[in-house]
């Protein structure tokens, strides 16, 4: 939680078919629950994160995807910064 938003990290080392499940299990949470979430996909590379896009596409703008190392990078010059 930041704020008042709340995040979900998922590390995705394994097929994309498990970004699919995981994100039809956050759409029935949100539709349970009515709170609003984002949930940010890490992926290993750039097959990863074009297979991953295609799938997420389907899904609403609450899911966003990018390659493990890119945001570990960006997030360590982020906070050597500050």
């Amino acid at each position: 939680v930041i704020g008042d938003e709340v995040f979900y990290i998922e590390v995705e080392r394994g097929t994309q078919d498990k970004i699919r499940q995981k994100a039809e299990s956050y759409q029935r949470f949100f539709f349970e629950t009515k709170k609003p979430f984002t949930v940010l996909f890490l992926v290993k590379d750039e097959k990863a994160l074009k297979a991953g896009s295609v799938i997420l596409e389907h899904f609403t703008q609450h899911y966003k995807i990018q390659i493990l190392s890119d945001f570990v990078t960006n997030l360590s010059n982020t906070l050597s910064n500050t």
